[in-house]
């Protein structure tokens, strides 16, 4: 049988505190995490080396995996940019890390059992 060698594009709701939710995608492509990768690094001026950047990393993660919320401001729904996730509260962009995490840990767990046959 042939493996599924392409990420399908399907997303599945986490569910927060306070009725809040998250839609992610179920996987990230392989060009998905090269410019997770890409978007998480710079290079430095005085030495010219690679540099892995945290803050650019969490944006950029988390602008990679969450297709929809359930977030809004006093003009309605919120749109998931990079612009609006360096504009959440701490607690709730720490939130959202945590559910995220998780799921990826499931999702890592799935993929690391063996099935017989």
């Amino acid at each position: 049988m042939a493996r599924k060698a392409f990420v399908e594009p399907a997303t599945v709701k986490l569910e927060l505190s306070e009725g809040d939710w998250i839609e992610v995608k179920r996987e990230l492509s392989y060009g998905e995490q090269l410019q997770l990768q890409d978007e998480s690094s710079r290079r430095s001026e005085e030495d010219d080396k690679l540099r892995f950047v945290y803050s650019s990393f969490y944006v950029a993660h988390l602008v990679a995996w969450i297709v929809d919320w359930s977030f809004t401001d006093d003009n309605g729904r919120v749109e998931v940019t990079a612009d609006s996730i360096r504009a959440l509260k701490s607690d709730i962009a720490g939130e959202i890390n945590t559910a995220l995490n998780k799921y990826e840990a499931e999702q890592d767990a799935l993929k690391n059992v063996v099935t017989p046959g």
